[in-house]
């Protein structure tokens, strides 16, 4: 599956902040069938109306989406 990450769906153009290709790999398993995906993606500023979307996914799986965590990680610079 792919996943993304999209600001601006409601006012356009809207921006993608990011486009990631899923697999296993990419998937930590936290059991009974459930799984971790950890995105990363970088702002200048805080946004509102943010999407997250799910594109492609297989169908060969049955896909649900329990919750999304953010949270702001900023530079040690």
């Amino acid at each position: 599956m792919t996943l993304d990450v999209v600001w601006g769906m409601r006012e356009g153009p809207s921006v993608v902040l990011l486009k990631a290709d899923v697999d296993k790999a990419k998937m930590k398993d936290l059991g009974l069938g459930w799984y971790e995906v950890l995105l990363t993606f970088e702002t200048e500023a805080e946004l509102k109306d943010v999407e997250f979307r799910g594109i492609n996914p297989s169908p060969n799986y049955d896909i649900c989406l329990a919750y999304i965590s953010l949270s702001n990680v900023r530079s040690r610079e």
